[in-house]
Formats: structure tokens, C-alpha cells, sequence
């Protein structure tokens, strides 16, 4: 039960740390989606989408190393 407790606790804390840096990242987010559709070539959706979820997915991984690392 401790280890389960310390566990959840530990999941609490990371999820914590993502939901604040949700929102800085979806506004990130949009605005890369912005500039994406300012561009005089066509482009699409595919490259749109993965274009902008590259930055998301990165500030989300460089959360959790951040995370391990305080952790450790």
C-alpha cells in the first residue's frame, strides 16, 4: 500500500507539473499554427499538424526529464 501511495504521489506530481506548462505550450502551439498558415505556399494538413505538434511533444518530454531529474 506504501508503494502504491508513493507511486500515485510521485504520478500527482508530474502530472501537476505538465498542467502547468500546458497552457504556455498550447499557446505555443497556436501560434505556430499561425505562422504556418501565413506562409505564401500551400502546405498540407498533415504538415501543419506535425509541424506544430513537434514543439508540444517536445516541451512535454523535456517536463518529464525535468521532473526525474528533481526527482533523483
Amino acid at each position: 500500500m506504501v508503494q502504491l501511495f508513493m507511486t500515485l504521489r510521485s504520478l500527482q506530481k508530474v502530472i501537476t507539473m505538465l498542467d502547468k506548462r500546458l497552457d504556455p505550450t498550447l499557446r505555443d502551439l497556436s501560434e505556430t499554427i499561425a505562422g504556418l498558415r501565413k506562409t505564401s505556399e500551400p502546405s498540407s494538413a498533415a504538415s501543419i499538424v506535425g509541424a506544430a505538434a513537434v514543439p508540444a511533444v517536445l516541451a512535454a518530454l523535456q517536463a518529464f526529464k525535468a521532473h526525474m531529474a528533481t526527482k533523483h
